[in-house]
């Protein structure tokens, strides 16, 4: 049998790094990180994405089997929640046919309480 070379005899995952660095293909199409998402229009810094809490979920059944769902609550970006900004939404829950258990949202709205 011939004599086989260290390169060979291990898989392509563990193969060492190259010395030049990026030479082979694999380094070449490596994902990059993402870049940082851009401000919101007319504001500086980062996006920040809100927190929230429900504190109070009302329903009651409509025709044909759905739910109207009303929800209030409060938003806090950075969990500022000192300074919250109040919310309400409702949307209405209508089954899914030939899904038993399945609902989608028919009609959906929401409101932020600017005071």
């Amino acid at each position: 049998m011939g004599r086989r070379s260290a390169t060979s005899a291990t898989s392509p995952r563990t193969r060492p790094a190259s010395p030049s660095g990026s030479s082979r293909k694999s380094d070449a199409h490596r994902a990059q990180p993402p870049a940082p998402p851009p401000p919101f229009p007319g504001t500086a810094g980062p996006r920040r994405l809100p927190q929230h809490r429900v504190t109070v979920v009302d329903s009651q059944p409509t025709a044909g089997g759905g739910v109207l769902v009303v929800v209030t609550g409060s938003l806090a970006v950075d969990n500022a929640f000192d300074k919250p900004l109040q919310f309400t939404g409702a949307f209405n829950l209508q089954p899914i046919p030939g899904q038993p258990g399945g609902f989608f949202v028919h009609n959906h709205v929401f409101r932020l309480i600017l005071a």
